[in-house]
C-alpha cells in the first residue's frame, strides 16, 4: 500500500478548488494525506525557491490547480508561481505523480507543453466553474 503524501498547489483564487480536492481525497483515504500551500510551506526567512526545493523531500505527489488569475488581452493565464510549482512537480515526481486542475475557461491559457505531458485523463481535469 502506497503512503500518499501530495502537496496541491493553487493561487488565492484557486484556493476554492484546492481546498474541496484537498477535503474529497482526505475523505476516501486519511486526514494529513493533502498539504496546502497556504499551510506553513513558505516560512518567513527562507526564499521561495529554497521552500520549493524542500517539497520534493516531504511529498511523493503533486497537484496544480490552474485558474484565471493574470490577464493578458483577451485571455487569461495561471499565476507563474503555481505553473513553476507544477513544472517543479513533473521534475520531481514525474507524470504519473504529478496532477493538473484546469478552471473551465476557453480563455485561459495554458502552456502546451503541460497539457501534452498530462494528456492522460486521470492527471488532467478540467473545472467548471
Amino acid at each position: 500500500m502506497h503512503h500518499w503524501k501530495m502537496f496541491i498547489a493553487s493561487s488565492s483564487k484557486g484556493l476554492r478548488y484546492a481546498e474541496a480536492i484537498k477535503s474529497v481525497i482526505e475523505a476516501h483515504f486519511k486526514p494529513q494525506v493533502c498539504h496546502l500551500w497556504n499551510q506553513r510551506t513558505f516560512p518567513p526567512g527562507s526564499s521561495f525557491l529554497e521552500s520549493l526545493e524542500q517539497i520534493r523531500s516531504k511529498y511523493n505527489c503533486g497537484l496544480a490547480v490552474f485558474t484565471a488569475d493574470d490577464q493578458l488581452g483577451d485571455l487569461f493565464a495561471p499565476r507563474d508561481n503555481v505553473v513553476l510549482e507544477f513544472g517543479l512537480f513533473l521534475g520531481a515526481f514525474g507524470r504519473e505523480r504529478s496532477f493538473l486542475l484546469v478552471e473551465g475557461r476557453k480563455d485561459l491559457k495554458i502552456p502546451s507543453d503541460y497539457l501534452v505531458s498530462v494528456a492522460k485523463p486521470a492527471s488532467y481535469c478540467s473545472l467548471m466553474t
